[in-house]
Parts: structure tokens; sequence; C-alpha cells
């Protein structure tokens, strides 16, 4: 879980609670946190990113504590923002706003530095989904979000002393060979303004803007590939700076029109009293879980025995009721509930087809394979790159990365190939896990195991051999034929009772920016239900 490094005498001073009262407070929040000198290591649970913050966690802790009900009012500011056409190509989703009348120290700008990089680390993926730029915005009129692919746009790295080109940051700095394969091709992208160059996202910011304890003015920039990513992020830094000055909020000037961000509007969601009650255990009236869903951030307003609740704008893991009952819980805290045994007693044992998966690890492990876990839900775009069909849709997704239902094991190998592509050769990863496809009128779900082979030169016969082991480890018998596959290399493909083997064509490879030779076999486990369309 994501951790972060505070400092504990300002944590206390903004909660307004004594070291003990923390410490005992922060498991309300699910929060666990230990003294370490003059820090506060806290862990927080991924669903609440928000906490990971010193002014986010102390703004938790007063609303849960004193009933503190800030309403965040952000004007629109002046100075315009402009999104040029290129940017799309890459890294299009952009999101950015001010913070005025900012007072910061030398632990100030640490700790958001700190809590900059953790988002990088964590949630931003190391920042393929999306990266942040915290700017001093002293004197800056007008910033704009370009491209560039000449030589003649020069500045100064943090970390550098000289000019140098985006191609140049790219070589010479840490920070451009650790980020550099985010860049596609020798279009650079760039965050300008009437100072100069701020910077050069996703890799590096620029000297010019960098933040400092004189610093009165930010401007935050979030962007990315993945919008939800791009939208929590947001959402996170608004909370944490809300804390530090006042937010504006910007109007982007895009290809597609004017838009202003961040939209900062809560979400309204309805929650059964009764529901809860049921679920948790207890006898709640509508007023008491008002009173628990107000220590936890949201507005409430009664309907009958129905409480429509308006969620912040920061709290994305509020999807469902069931995560407005978590909160209702949380408000009320665990001593309120009293647990009891339950009715039936039950001795647990694997399934069979645990058993079956378990020696699929077992074989592959042996042979020098490292496992990788996905889950159900898939990228329907890769699915459709390496199958050529339309994969089952999900009814409005949280992500474009887990859109679809995968039809197969061998995309989300191939991405995290890619996503390698820089350790040492050979390359073998495998994965045991759940597809569904469908079948005329029928939906099956079944556990299928996958691997894949890359090398600098690698065949079919390289693969076979592996493929040959986990059939007599399951006692299966290979009747294998010739057949050829929209994503394999005509001729050096083939299928035998229950799968494939395949060496995959490099057209298919060049989709996934990956430049070495694969070769894969997939083959079904198990079967775990089918069922009928309705129709």
């Amino acid at each position: 879980m994501p951790t972060n490094k505070l400092n504990l005498r300002k944590l206390l001073s903004d909660s307004g609670l004594s070291e003990r009262e923390l410490l005992e407070a922060l498991p309300l929040l699910k929060v666990s946190g230990e003294v370490a000198g003059n820090d506060l290591e806290v862990e927080v649970t991924p669903d609440r990113p928000d906490l990971l913050g010193q002014k986010g966690l102390a703004k938790a802790l007063r609303t849960y504590f004193a009933g503190e009900d800030e309403e965040l009012r952000a004007i629109i500011d002046a100075v315009p923002v402009f999104q040029d056409e290129g940017t799309l190509r890459q890294r299009g989703y952009f999101q950015g706003f001010f913070v005025n009348g900012v007072t910061l120290d030398e632990d100030d700008v640490r700790g958001l530095m700190a809590l900059q990089e953790l988002l990088h680390k964590s949630f931003c993926r190391n920042r393929t989904k999306a990266s942040i730029g915290i700017h001093d915005a002293t004197g800056i009129s007008e910033i704009r979000y370009t491209t560039t692919r000449g030589s003649s746009m020069r500045f100064i790295p943090l970390g550098e002393s000289r000019q140098m080109t985006p191609r140049e940051v790219l070589n010479s700095t840490e920070k451009g060979r650790t980020y550099g394969s985010l860049v596609k091709g020798d279009e650079f992208l760039l965050l300008i303004s009437n100072r100069g160059v701020m910077s050069m996202p996703p890799v590096i910011n620029s000297v010019e803007t960098q933040v400092s304890p004189a610093t009165k003015r930010l401007f935050v920039d979030i962007e990315g590939t993945d919008p939800r990513t791009v939208d929590l992020i947001t959402g996170v830094l608004v909370r944490e700076l809300s804390g530090y000055g006042s937010i504006s909020r910007v109007i982007i000037h895009s290809p597609g029109g004017q838009a202003v961000v961040p939209s900062l509007s809560e979400k309204k969601r309805e929650l059964s009293v009764s529901s809860a009650s049921k679920r948790l255990g207890i006898n709640l009236t509508p007023e008491r879980a008002a009173e628990a869903l107000h220590k936890m951030g949201h507005r409430t307003q009664l309907i009958g025995e129905t409480l429509e609740v308006f969620s912040p704008y920061y709290r994305f893991d509020v999807i469902s009721e069931v995560d407005l009952i978590e909160d209702v819980m949380m408000g009320l805290g665990l001593k309120e509930l009293t647990p009891s045994i339950p009715n039936t007693y039950t001795i647990g044992k694997r399934t069979a087809t645990t058993s079956l998966e378990d020696k699929i690890r077992e074989v592959l492990a042996n042979l020098g394979y490292v496992e990788i876990s996905m889950t159900l839900l898939s990228d329907g775009k890769n699915q459709s790159l390496v199958y050529a069909t339309d994969p089952i849709k999900v009814k409005n997704p949280v992500s474009s990365s887990y859109d679809s239902l995968r039809e197969g094991l061998l995309p989300d190998l191939l991405q995290a190939l890619f996503v390698n592509k820089k350790k040492r050769m050979p390359l073998k990863l495998f994965e045991v896990g759940p597809i569904v496809i469908k079948e005329g009128s029928f939906v099956i779900q079944k556990v299928n195991a996958a691997a894949v082979t890359s090398d600098y030169s690698v065949s079919v016969e390289d693969i076979q051999g592996d493929l040959l082991r986990v059939a007599k480890r399951l006692r299966l018998s290979l009747d294998v034929k010739p057949m050829d596959f929209p994503f394999a290399v005509a001729g050096r493909s083939a299928v035998f009772g229950s799968g494939w083997i395949a060496e995959i064509s490099p057209e298919v490879l060049l989709k996934f920016d990956y430049d070495f030779p694969v070769v894969a076999f997939e083959l079904t486990a198990a079967v775990q239900f089918r069922t009928e369309i309705a129709q």
C-alpha cells in the first residue's frame, strides 16, 4: 500500500490533536501510522490517495473529530491556457489549476515534491498513465501545452546547469534516460509560458519555474494517457494544495473547444438506510447514518427513508451504495459493531481448478518463467489488436484499461513484454487466469494458462518442450495439427485439443511497440461456468 513520511509537528498543529490522539485516530480512517523521529510514516489504503498528503490528512481528521465542513470555492483564473492539437496524439488528457496566496517553508516544499513523486510511482504507474508538474507561477500571463520537433527550443532542466534541447534532455539527464521511453518519436511535449519553458512532460521540469519557499503562486499541470487517472490525481492535488492557498480553475482552449478545469463537482448517490442497517447488523436511523457520513466528508439530504449523498470531488473510491455503507461504518467507528460467530462450520480446501492452476505454476516457474497476474477486465483495444475480434464490452467502465472482458491471455502478456523490454534477454513470462468467450448464444468463463518467450532469436521449437512438460504434468495428450491464426506468422502455428502454440507475427508485436521475436502457447485448464445470454 502507498506510504509517505509527514512532518509530525505540522500534522499535529494542522489537525488539532495530540500525538496520542493522532495515533489512535488514524485507524478510524483506514490509515496506519508510526512515529519515526520528527516524522510520521503513514500507510494508506489504495482507495484513499487523498490521505497521503499532510494537508489532506489533517483536513480529514478535522472533519471527523471537529465536524469541520469545508466547502471549496474556486474562482476562474484570468490566465489563459492553450492546448495544441499535437498533444492529442501523445498525452492528450490535460488539466491544470493555480494556487494563490501560498505560504511555504523548506519542509513544505520537500513534502510536496515527495508527494508528487509518490503519486508518480504508484497511481500514475511511473508516469505512464499521468504525470504532474508543480511550478512557481510568478509573473505568468499565458500558458501553452504544445509539441516541438526541432532543436530550437532550449531550456535548463531541473538539476542541470546548462541549456539543453529536448533530445539532449533524454540522452544526458537521469530523468531523461528513465522516462525517455514514454516519448514517442521525435515529437516532444512542452509546457511553455511567457517566461519560457516550464516543463517537458512527462520527463522533467525546468529550472525557470522551480518551486521554493519564496513562491507565492503555483501552477499545477496534470497530463496523461488515461482520463480517470488524470482526474483522480487532479482531485488529490487540489485537496492537498487547497491547504496552502486558494484554488483557481483555468479555461483550457483546445482544438475541441473550451473547458473549465478541474470540475470539482460532487457526485450524487442514494443510500437506503434499511439496506445499511441490514449489511452492518445494527439498527440505524437516517439521522445517525447522516452524521456518520458527515464525519467522512459527505453532504446528505433525507428523502423518506433514503439519503441523498453528495460525495466530494476527491472521493473517487465511492462507486456504489456499498462504498457509502462502508463510510457509515467508518463514521460510526468499529466499536459500534458487535462481532458474532457464524452459525455454520466449514473446512476449507483447494478446489480441483486451483490444484490444476498450482501444477501449471509449479512447472513453468521451475522452467524459469516469471508469473504475472492480471484481471479478467482488460483493455479492449489490446484484445482487438491480437484477435481481430470485438471483445465483450463492460458497461460504464471506470477506465479504458478495463473496458472489456478478455478472451485470451496473450494481449496482457505482450503488454507485459513491452513494459519490460529493457530487461535482460531472454524474457519468459506466464499467467494463469480467467477469460470469457462467446460461443453462439452462450458465454463461457474458463481458466487459461499461457506462456511467452522472447529473445534476440527464438522459434516455436524453443517453447514446444515447455508446453510438453505442462501437458505431461496435467496428463494431457497433445494431438497437434497445423493451423493459422491472425496473430501468428503464417505456417508457424498449430492447434491442439485445448489450446494453441505459435510464433507471434511481427505486425502484431509492432502494435505493442515491441521489436523482439516472441513465441507463445495458451491452453485451457478448466471451464468455470457456461451461461446463456439473455435475449
